[in-house]
Parts: C-alpha cells; structure tokens; sequence
C-alpha cells in the first residue's frame, strides 16, 4: 500500500483488506493523520472512507478524528453466523435459478486460482480468491436486498473465516466445498446449491466453536 492510494475508493479497498487480513488488529485506532500519510490521500478521502467501512460494520469512527477497528464478542460472531446461514441459504437458491453462463464460467476460473493458491500456500490469496467467489454468487440472486444484507454480514466476520483456513486441512476441505457448490449452480439444483451453502457455513461455526480461541 502507499501513496498509490489515493481516492476514496482505493483507500476503502486496502484498509477493508487491512481489516479483513487481520493487518489492523481488533480496537486497534487509525488516526485520519496517520491513514492521510500511509496512502498519501486527504483527509475528505480519508473520513470519506471511514464513514463507508463504518456501514459496513468494520470500525467505529471517534469522536477524535480516528476510528476503531470493530472488535466482536465471541457470541456476537456466532449471532453473525446464524444471520448469514438464513441469508446465505435464501441467496444462493435464488441465484442457482438466475446464474449467467458467464457468472458460471468466473467461477471455474475462481476455483482454478484457489487450487493453485493451495498449492503455492498462499493463504492470504486463497482467501481473496473466496470472498470474490461468494461476491459472484451473490450478485446472480435476483433479490438486491437481501444480496446486500449479506454482503454486509458476511464482511463484518470475513476475518474470522480466513482464521479457520489457517487450520491443517480446512483449505482442502473448504475447496471441496466450494467446488461442490459451484457444480450444484452450473446444473441448476438449487435444493442442493442451498444445502451445500448451508452445510458450509455450519461447518465454519463449528469449526470457530471447536477452536475457540479464533473467536479471539
């Protein structure tokens, strides 16, 4: 990162990505200075920013100038988990009924990248390579709301999936997985496409109340 970011919407990306990553740790403070000089922005872009990541659920701005990274209560991420199960199964039925060819094709490729991320034990790309999956899923639901409810949801708690990745054997298991769900979608299934989706997430939450410390 650096000065190359330097409109709002580069500032978002890499300090959601900061979040996200694990970079900016749990209530740790970001000053507006210290994030102008980081990516060589202004100060508008900068709060411009914040107040977005702020929606998202990801900080809470000070009264200072600054902002909190958001830190979660072992149950308020179990909560999460249980918003984003309901969510995720009414999402990714929906959309197993209105996937394009070309949505379908972006995620071969996806799991192309993800395996290969596997193979080069680059966790940190595995990871992006999943939060755009998903994104794809979500944008074939005809239902823009709910695909945005659990946008937001599902970022406010990304971290804590990247977590359980870290586990022996949860990157090969979550690939299969995905893999899977994928495969439901192309044959258009979406009784299977929801309970796939469901059945991973519910294996996240159990992974995360087996280890709880990643809840920390």
């Amino acid at each position: 990162m650096g000065a190359s970011a330097s409109n709002t919407p580069d500032v978002l990306e890499a300090l959601r990505k900061g979040i996200l990553s694990g970079e900016y740790l749990p209530s740790q403070t970001l000053t507006e200075a210290s994030l102008c000089a980081h990516f060589g922005a202004s100060r508008t872009t900068v709060k411009k920013a914040l107040l977005l990541l702020e929606k998202e659920g990801l900080v809470s701005i000070e009264p200072n100038k600054s902002a909190r990274v958001r830190a979660f209560t072992p149950q308020e991420v179990l909560e999460l988990l249980e918003v984003r199960l309901v969510l995720e199964r009414f999402v990714v039925r929906d959309a197993a009924a209105h996937i394009t060819p070309r949505q379908l094709d972006a995620l071969e490729q996806l799991l192309d990248e993800m395996k290969q991320a596997i193979g080069q034990k680059d966790l940190g790309g595995y990871s992006r390579c999943n939060q755009q999956l998903h994104q794809v899923i979500y944008s074939a639901c005809s239902n823009r709301s709910a695909a945005e409810l659990l946008c937001s949801v599902k970022a406010r708690i990304s971290r804590f999936d990247l977590k359980t990745i870290l586990l022996p054997g949860r990157d090969r298991q979550s690939l299969a997985e995905h893999t899977a769900l994928c495969q439901a979608l192309r044959e258009g299934d979406p009784e299977r496409a929801e309970a796939l989706a469901a059945a991973h997430v519910e294996g996240i939450r159990e992974v995360l109340e087996q280890y709880s410390t990643l809840l920390l």
